[in-house]
């Protein structure tokens, strides 16, 4: 589904289609009773044949969760998002789980958030020894916003150990300020310190975790799940200029082409192409080198292809000079990261 990287378009994400699979789970937890099922079904527009509803409008899903924090116990937030398992996510989870690093694990997590939940998105950053990921709310989330901020923490958090194999104990958690009443109760659900501040949630992590290997690592399936998300993604993505460009390279050379080329099959100037690129919160530069990132992945999963026939295909001239673009994107060298596909 669409990525909401500028504006705030409130009414159209409220309009959006989502899984209905949490709005299923939600039910079947907290809604056994006849009275607590009337209650969490009021106003969604929904009745019974909720449960076999394969998608459901954002808004639907949002007043499922008001009507829970009306008849729940306090921390249900947090109840909810222990259960939260990457199985849960779906495709989702599935390409986190099977990328070949952490690094491309949390790539897939940013790049797909609104895929799953559009009234939730993600924001990455590095700097200082530190990744983080910061939750970008483009909706109102009213009455629900802590414990709705609390299942994506608690989410990303076992989307994370599952790709790393192990607890995030060196990794932090926070929550914007205030913390809630029961806020003592953070320490049985986090594996990792939790603080309130600021005004955003936030996860974040040493950097170098992002090169270690995923132990369920699997070309194959990671793949195949990436182009069923994609798919999804570009078909909701409406005019985006970045899912256009994103569309372009995709379908075009490993090399990608030149923001003019670009531009002019988009019909726009190159002027028009920057700015609206921009508004996006993102840029040319920065789309083609996820794209040369992205199928550096997959040519240096195919043994036949030697280091230098990829840097080639990818338009570097200089063997160096690809070497350092695999190390920023990796970690690693090229020749390492091909032999850690080989030992997955």
């Amino acid at each position: 589904m669409r990525s909401f990287h500028a504006t705030h378009d409130e009414p159209g994400i409220l309009a959006l289609p989502m899984t209905a699979a949490y709005f299923q789970l939600i039910m079947r937890r907290f809604g056994e009773g006849g009275a607590s099922r009337t209650a969490l079904l009021a106003g969604t527009d929904y009745g019974d044949e909720a449960t076999a509803a394969a998608e459901i409008p954002v808004r639907s899903q949002l007043r499922q969760l008001t009507n829970l924090d009306r008849v729940a116990p306090a921390g249900w937030g947090l109840e909810l998002g222990a259960t939260l398992d990457v199985v849960t996510h779906g495709p989702s989870g599935l390409i986190a789980v099977t990328a070949t690093s952490l690094r491309g694990a949390l790539d897939a997590v940013v790049r797909y958030m609104t895929v799953r939940t559009p009234f939730v998105d993600l924001r990455a950053t590095e700097e200082s020894g530190r990744f983080s990921l910061r939750i970008v709310e483009p909706c109102a989330l009213g009455a629900v916003r802590t414990p709705l901020l609390e299942m994506v923490l608690l989410s990303l958090q076992a989307t994370i150990e599952s790709a790393m194999g192990r607890r995030m104990g060196e990794a932090s958690f926070t929550m914007p300020a205030t913390r809630p009443a029961y806020w003592r109760r953070y320490d049985e659900f986090f594996h990792a310190p939790v603080t309130f501040a600021g005004h955003a949630a936030r996860v974040s992590l040493p950097a170098e975790w992002l090169s270690l290997p995923c132990p369920l690592a699997d070309p194959i399936a990671h793949r195949s799940t990436w182009t069923r998300l994609e798919s999804t993604r570009q078909r909701l993505a409406g005019d985006f200029a970045d899912a256009q460009v994103e569309r372009i390279l995709a379908t075009g050379s490993d090399a990608g082409a030149p923001l003019g080329e670009v531009a002019a099959q988009l019909r726009l100037s190159t002027r028009t192409l920057v700015r609206r690129l921009a508004q996006r919160q993102t840029s040319f530069r920065d789309l083609l080198d996820r794209h040369h990132r992205e199928r550096t992945a997959e040519l240096l999963a195919q043994p036949h292809l030697s280091v230098a026939e990829i840097a080639d295909r990818l338009g570097y001239q200089e063997a160096t000079n690809f070497g350092r673009a695999c190390r920023r994107w990796f970690g690693i060298s090229p020749t390492a990261w091909r032999r850690r596909l080989r030992d997955c």
